[in-house]
């Protein structure tokens, strides 16, 4: 348990690293939603979103059903308005599966 919070710790903290090393797409969805969860999170809004897409690719067939659970966790109106409109927006997948996110986001982001 105290070094699994160590771990965890780290991997807020370099959360942008972590997330681009193999281990990371093994993650279990309540290891991931516990990081991209917390307030301790070291890592833009921008860097999350890829993050979480890149973990839901590696294994479409079964994690993108966790897609809403995930994007809901997310926070869309702190991400740079272009990149929003660009990557979440323009993502279909996104688009069907959470599009009152994206109204919402809109709305804030006007």
């Amino acid at each position: 348990p105290d070094l699994e919070r160590k771990a965890q710790v780290c991997a807020m903290k370099e959360f942008k690293a972590v997330s681009e090393t193999p281990e990371f797409l093994c993650l279990t969805k309540d290891q991931l939603n516990a990081l991209i969860s917390s307030d301790d999170l070291n890592a833009s809004e921008e860097t999350v979103y890829k993050s979480v897409m890149t973990w839901i690719n590696h294994d479409k067939r079964r994690r993108k059903k966790l897609m809403r659970q995930l994007m809901e966790l997310l926070r869309f109106p702190f991400m740079d308005r272009l990149f929003f409109l660009k990557n979440v927006q323009g993502n279909e997948a996104i688009r069907k599966c959470c599009q009152d996110l994206v109204t919402e986001t809109l709305t804030y982001q006007a």
